[in-house]
């Protein structure tokens, strides 16, 4: 599954998606979290690969990835990278 921010891209296409092991995205922070709480959503261990867009990039630059070509051929590549998710409640 690739979303680019659409108003289709939301949490439960990524729990749909989420049995295929591995979910992939294209866009900023709110496409990334709206496909990862998906994915939590399912309760799978599944991976989501992802190629950064938007204008602020919080996360993007968090982890330090490039937005760039670079950025493609790591996900082509298959170079996977374990983080911490937490789903705070308030």
């Amino acid at each position: 599954m690739f979303t680019k921010g659409w108003p289709w891209a939301s949490a439960g296409s990524g729990s749909r998606e989420a049995r295929d092991k591995t979910d992939h995205c294209c866009g900023g922070d709110g496409t990334i979290s709206e496909v990862a709480n998906g994915i939590l959503e399912s309760n799978s261990e599944t991976e989501l690969g992802i190629l950064p867009g938007g204008t602020g990039s919080d996360f993007r630059r968090s982890l330090r990835m490039r937005q760039d070509g670079a950025a493609a051929r790591a996900l082509r590549d298959g170079h996977t990278r374990t983080i911490d998710v937490a789903k705070v409640i308030s």
